[in-house]
């Protein structure tokens, strides 16, 4: 007899995953505990704010100079 999705779905909930996977994934991933995920994922934000006021001072900086070129600068731009 052909098996349906339902049949195959029951029997997926029905059967654990083995405890030995658990246990590999553990041993693999036992070198990162809580506090150095914490402290990786607020390097990564502090570290992503640092960039981006640095991008928003660089871009008022550039503004800043761009705005006191002589008048004579001031036209359009050919490429």
């Amino acid at each position: 007899m052909h098996a349906t999705r339902f049949d195959r779905l029951v029997s997926f909930f029905e059967n654990p995953v083995p405890a030995r996977t658990m246990a590999a994934f553990h041993r693999s991933f036992s070198t990162l505990n809580e506090e150095k995920v914490l402290n990786i994922i607020w390097v990564a934000i502090v570290g992503l704010e640092i960039m981006m006021i640095l991008g928003v001072a660089v871009k008022s900086i550039v503004q800043r100079l761009s705005y006191n070129r002589p008048s004579s600068m001031s036209g359009p731009i050919a490429l």
